[in-house]
């Protein structure tokens, strides 16, 4: 009887296990018997630089099983990667014998390692280039590898002298802080200037980086793969500094936003670059590199329609294997898009001609910090609630392929994906988005909302979040916000609705009533239940208005204007207002049978600046000292400040000359609204050829 596993002989395997392989190498393992495939796996896994393991797919096949006396076995996983180490894994149960008899795994065999090759990195491109000659004494080296490149422990020389048995008999051996290693990039920044007229060789050892062979000359001759030699003294270059590359610098970012770091540029949305709080970008120069003057005139510029303003950034230089490195640090706001521009002169080459970078602009933006809800983990939110998702910054939604989804727990209701562009489900108002779900939320049951990255720009991680809501609604509608607040204009402020946005969807209640005090009197009562406004001006005329979630209320105490677009002046120039809410003004009964729960009383208050400056006219169309030459009738707009109404005196253009008996004619006064800054415009209908 035969009780004995397969054995594999380790010194026939190939290739030989600790070895550098080619990267179209088959592993080929031989046994002591014939062995076929048992119910485990045998794998290729990828072993890389930073340690993550990845199993490859791979083609298993028993060439001497039939017939022979010894077993073996071939695994094809195609091309290997290159700048990777492999094994060949099989765990018991993988591989047995005739009689059933299951082989060890190769990681008992191999201790923890178990059966490992190696495929070396290569060097695909040098600078300055191989056999290159008048190179700057300044000059750094930069190797360019077919892959990723991790920083080992082996060391690197600069090598200037052979002799047999020692190719690099005179060198220059580098410390850490000359070499940096970004990504395919190794750049090479030595300390102190190369030396005239020299041949330099450059020598790698073995583990200097992950996975590569090194670089050593190719015989006892001394050839050499790579070698360059420097300028000679009375050779002085004026070719301005090159930029190697640009890379952002994670260091100093905190841990948790290190995740949301890419080091190379261009890899964030909108081919722009995300620079987390604390993160830099750094700039890796040729030849060393310093400010005109000390200065840092580097130019930080909003992207779109932005109300920020352009800002300076500080750049700086280091010195010594730090003189070939611009470090910026720019203060973003988060989710706003920007231009980071760094102009022509702005950073020198070194002495004695200092030629000039020509300057380069690089996209960066902040990633939006994961948003917060107060609904998050709750248990007893309403099936008519307003979900709310607050970010730290406005957030801009990517319409129209922006969408959420809402499942229930346990598959119990279909999948919800709804758009963000839903204005019947969504609302953005500041720095929050609101969602009501329509149709209303079923009672007693866990949901789950997701926002994906894609919803929201420059948000780097999909948001997401859980609630349950209770079998039986006994929850107040609650007031989250209101508006307006704090010292306001009284002209801007009579355009605008005075409004109050509630945690859920609301119906106002008959017999109820908002009282609007101007200290302590009560200047207007506005009817809940009353959403008819009217536009005459008075008390008669106010009311209050749902907007179409139903959650954001709105009070008109004099009604509206007479295009019904926004509110009738009601705000007295120096009042302390307080806007007070009945109780039970609001209910979240919005269909008959459901729930019926009344919102608490509300207050909220806000004062009104005293108007001592009259109008002042910012601009006007056409532009001051131009001549009207259509023959159409032309037009004049003038616009203020703020909004401007009739007078006692009467408005006209003095200097023209016209022809008939037509003068100008005032044709409308029109409040342009909000959106214009409470500025209003006049508009004239001038005859022909008038000169202004």
């Amino acid at each position: 009887l035969d009780f004995t596993s397969p054995g594999w002989f380790s010194e026939l395997a190939f290739p030989a296990p600790g070895s550098w392989a080619d990267p179209t190498t088959q592993f080929l393992l031989y046994f002591d018997e014939a062995i076929w495939a048992g119910d485990a796996p045998v794998e290729v896994v990828r072993i890389s630089p930073d340690g993550s393991r990845t199993v490859r797919s791979a083609i298993v096949s028993f060439p001497g099983t039939q017939g022979g006396t010894m077993g073996m076995l071939l695994v094809d996983a195609g091309r290997l990667d290159v700048g990777a180490e492999y094994e060949l894994a099989f765990a018991p149960g993988s591989l047995r014998d005739m009689a059933g008899n299951f082989a060890g795994d190769s990681g008992v065999l191999f201790g923890s390692g178990g059966y490992r090759v190696k495929v070396s990195a290569g060097v695909v491109a040098y600078s300055p280039q191989q056999g290159a000659t008048s190179v700057s004494r300044h000059s750094s080296i930069t190797l360019e590898f077919d892959s990723p490149v991790v920083r080992g422990s082996g060391s690197a020389q600069l090598c200037s002298g052979w002799r047999p048995g020692n190719p690099c008999s005179s060198s220059l051996t580098l410390g850490d802080e000359e070499i940096f290693v970004l990504g395919q990039r190794i750049i090479i920044s030595p300390s102190s200037p190369l030396m005239p007229g020299q041949e330099y060789n450059f020598s790698i050892s073995e583990g200097f980086v992950s996975y590569f062979q090194g670089l050593l000359p190719s015989s006892v001759t001394g050839a050499w793969d790579y070698s360059f030699t420097v300028a000679a003294p009375q050779v002085v270059t004026d070719s301005p500094p090159e930029l190697i590359t640009s890379r952002v610098d994670c260091s100093a970012a905190a841990s948790s936003l290190r995740g949301l770091c890419r080091e190379e540029l261009g890899l964030g949305e909108l081919g722009a670059t995300p620079l987390p709080l604390g993160s830099k970008l750094k700039l890796y120069f040729t030849e060393p590199v310093s400010r005109v003057g000390g200065t840092s005139v580097t130019e930080l510029r909003p992207v779109g329609d932005s109300p920020l303003v352009a800002t300076s950034v500080a750049i700086s230089a280091g010195s010594g294997a730090q003189s070939r490195v611009a470090t910026l640090e720019p203060s973003l706001v988060p989710g706003q898009l920007y231009l980071l521009d760094l102009p022509s002169g702005v950073l020198l080459g070194p002495p004695p001609l200092q030629a000039a970078f020509p300057g380069t602009t690089v996209r960066v933006y902040r990633p939006l910090a994961a948003p917060q809800s107060m609904l998050h983990g709750a248990v007893d939110v309403a099936r008519t609630a307003t979900i709310d998702i607050t970010f730290e910054q406005l957030p801009q939604l990517v319409a129209p392929t922006g969408t959420f989804t809402l499942e229930a727990a346990g598959g119990s209701e279909p999948k919800r994906v709804v758009s963000l562009a839903d204005s019947s489900q969504v609302l953005v108002q500041n720095q929050t988005i609101f969602i009501m779900p329509r149709p209303a939320l079923s009672a007693g049951v866990s949901y789950t909302l997701r926002l994906p990255v894609a919803a929201v720009q420059f948000m780097p991680v999909e948001f997401s979040m859980t609630f349950t809501t209770r079998a039986e609604d006994q929850r107040r509608p609650a007031v989250l916000r209101s508006s307006p607040s704090g010292l306001c204009s009284g002209l801007s402020l009579n355009s605008v609705a005075p409004s109050v946005l509630f945690s859920e969807g609301v119906a106002a209640v008959a017999g109820k009533h908002i009282f609007f005090r101007n200290g302590q009197l009560v200047q207007y009562a506005i009817a809940a239940a009353d959403d008819a406004c009217g536009t005459g001006g008075t008390a008669a005329d106010a009311c209050v208005v749902l907007d179409a979630t139903r959650t954001k209320v709105s009070f008109y105490p004099l009604g509206k204007t007479a295009n019904g677009s926004y509110a009738a002046p009601w705000a007295s120039t120096g009042g302390v207002y307080e806007v007070e809410i009945e109780e039970g003004a609001f209910t979240d009964q919005l269909r008959p049978g459901s729930d019926k729960n009344g919102a608490l009383a509300a207050r909220f208050s806000f004062s009104v600046s005293p108007d001592d400056k009259g109008p002042v006219i910012v601009e006007g169309s056409p532009a001051r000292n131009s001549l009207l030459l259509s023959s159409a009738v032309p037009i004049v707009d003038l616009m203020f400040d703020e909004p401007v109404y009739a007078g006692d005196n009467s408005v006209a253009i003095e200097a023209w000359d016209h022809v008939g008996d037509s003068p100008p004619s005032l044709l409308a006064g029109d409040e342009l609204g909000p959106g214009w800054g409470g500025r209003a415009a006049l508009r004239w209908c001038v005859p022909s050829h008038s000169l202004l």
